[in-house]
């Protein structure tokens, strides 16, 4: 009897302590429309599309802004299929992390294409005249199994930000971290 206990009990603790892989959910799309406000404010549109090609349903993703306050609602995201979602933040070191929960898991072998619309305030830095951005390349991560774990993001995925700026600022400079994936390439025009 305390042999099929153990067994019992290893078996619930090894489920429990090895990690859930998102490996097999890549990110295909992540586009960033980035438009600052005269007043300071960051209006964002995120276009992406996430593929779910691992066993396990994929039950949401997450991702930080990096600012110190973040408005979006539910109308403001646009998925395809429609599996319904809850949004929440939460403050972390680098911003707000917004995370997104999926009403209606996406089972493998599907994909999730969405559009978030969110406001953020002091994202952007305005001095005088002149406003300066931090915009984040990061992949959003993947929720599976009740944890937050990193997605893929092969070669040819569109990962891309645009910048527009209020009227009668001209862009200087745009600089890119080293951290930045293979395919992110900096354009200023």
């Amino acid at each position: 009897m305390n042999t099929k206990k153990f067994l019992a009990f290893f078996f619930i603790l090894m489920l429990t302590a090895s990690p859930v892989l998102a490996g097999d959910v890549k990110l295909n799309r992540w586009v960033l429309n980035v438009t600052l406000t005269d007043a300071g404010s960051v209006d964002e549109v995120i276009q992406t599309e996430i593929e779910n090609g691992g066993s396990t349903p994929l039950e949401g993703f997450s991702f930080v802004i990096p600012a110190s306050r973040v408005t979006i609602t539910n109308d403001q995201i646009i998925s395809i299929p429609a599996t319904g979602q809850e949004v929440s933040q939460q403050t972390v070191p680098d911003g707000v992390k917004i995370i997104i929960k999926f009403n209606k898991p996406l089972e493998a072998g599907n994909k999730w294409d969405g559009r978030i619309g969110l406001t953020a305030e002091n994202w952007a830095v305005k001095e005088g005249s002149d406003y300066s951005i931090n915009i984040p390349i990061k992949a959003p991560r993947a929720i599976v199994a009740g944890k937050d774990t990193e997605m893929s993001v092969s070669g040819d995925s569109e990962i891309r930000s645009q910048v527009f700026l209020p009227k009668g600022v001209t862009a200087t400079s745009v600089e890119v971290k080293s951290s930045a994936p293979k395919p992110y390439k900096k354009l200023l025009q």
